[in-house]
């Protein structure tokens, strides 16, 4: 049995390219040519016309390699990044953070960039310069990410660990699965369920907080913590299908087989045709002593698929029932079949014991 695994998604569309604002120790003053340059690509970009822009930008830096200021470059960067020359955005980058590197906006672009060429360990460098400069949870969040998709997911750990710690006012949900994500990832089931125990009071009216902790206590075999924490979440909105079936495998795991019956029987009828529902309604039934039900369950399944497994179910159920000769009819079909095993000639012999039955076949 399996949780549903959350999936881990970029939220670095939100680091839109913008006109980078002079920073604190980026005040250095450009060039009238400088200027002018600027100053004529702005007017391409107001009229529509970016690739002009860019054009006339790089240019003049071939021109004029000596007029260097960290807008020009910015603005080539984003340039690039817009026309998908990311490997030149780069460098671009590059080149007006070595002149200011005290604007946020810059490493934030750089990190864009970065992770649309999959240089996550440059992303990651990126957006932690950006947070120094300019901190913030969602900046901090995005970090955690790069640190995950560079392998770091130890760092990547302790990172949302911090986030959540000190975020106020709860923070967001989604930074929470992304966390239990790694703490099932890296093993770490325990200290996951005692962080949300402590993050409790900001999530637990929202009905995917009980389902993170399900996660966790299935994966240290806890089944009735597990199904507890499901049947919470189910107090706040029905459960999915998936859900509902997770649910009662584990109250059954849990030792309570009528209700796991219950939602199993809810399962079927949306599925009919879901052999392996019915067989853990069987089994849901035969642990909860309501025989009758089980081997009514048995005969349906018999006529949709006439399998060894069925026959042998069929054949217990009916011995137990004290119904011999269903279960003796039950076990010669299944020996006819193929099925026959020790057991199955065992409980056959009991049978004829039952019934005085002294004409079985030689191979009995």
């Amino acid at each position: 049995m399996t949780g549903c695994r959350i999936t881990f998604c970029c939220l670095l569309c939100l680091l839109v390219f913008s006109t980078v604002s002079v920073g604190a120790s980026c005040h250095q003053q450009y060039s009238m040519r400088v200027a002018r340059i600027l100053h004529k690509a702005s007017q391409q970009l107001e009229n529509g016309a970016p690739n002009q822009a860019l054009t006339l930008l790089s240019e003049f830096h071939e021109n004029y390699p000596a007029e260097k200021h960290f807008i020009l470059f910015s603005h080539l960067g984003n340039l690039y990044a817009e026309s998908g020359k990311n490997a030149d955005a780069l460098v671009a980058y590059a080149q007006a953070l070595d002149l200011c590197r005290d604007d946020a906006s810059l490493w934030q672009n750089q990190a864009r960039v970065a992770w649309g060429t999959k240089n996550y360990e440059l992303a990651e460098q990126s957006l932690l310069e950006a947070w120094k400069i300019k901190p913030s949870d969602k900046l901090l969040f995005n970090v955690s990410l790069a640190q995950i998709h560079a392998g770091k997911k130890a760092q990547a750990f302790d990172t949302l660990e911090e986030l959540l710690n000190r975020s106020t006012q709860g923070g967001r949900l989604s930074w929470v699965e992304a966390y239990v994500e790694l703490c099932l990832d890296l093993k770490r089931a325990e200290r996951g369920l005692s962080a949300l125990q402590h993050w409790r009071q900001d999530y637990e009216q929202e009905p995917q907080f009980w389902y993170l902790q399900t996660l966790l206590h299935v994966r240290l075999n806890d089944s009735v913590q597990a199904a507890a924490c499901l049947e919470i979440m189910a107090s706040f909105r029905p459960l999915q299908e998936s859900e509902k079936k997770l649910l009662a495998d584990l109250l059954l795991q849990a030792k309570v087989p009528l209700r796991a019956a219950e939602l199993y029987r809810q399962l079927l009828t949306l599925q009919p045709e879901n052999m392996e529902l019915r067989q853990q309604l069987i089994i849901a039934y035969r642990l909860g002593g309501q025989l009758p039900q089980a081997l009514e369950v048995v005969n349906k399944a018999l006529t949709l698929r006439n399998t060894t497994d069925f026959l042998r179910q069929k054949g217990e159920i009916c011995f137990e029932l004290q119904d011999y000769q269903e279960s003796l009819d039950a076990f010669s079909t299944l020996i006819e079949l193929g099925g026959d095993s020790g057991p199955v000639f065992l409980y056959q012999a009991y049978c004829a014991l039952k019934l005085k039955k002294t004409d079985l076949p030689e191979k009995f």
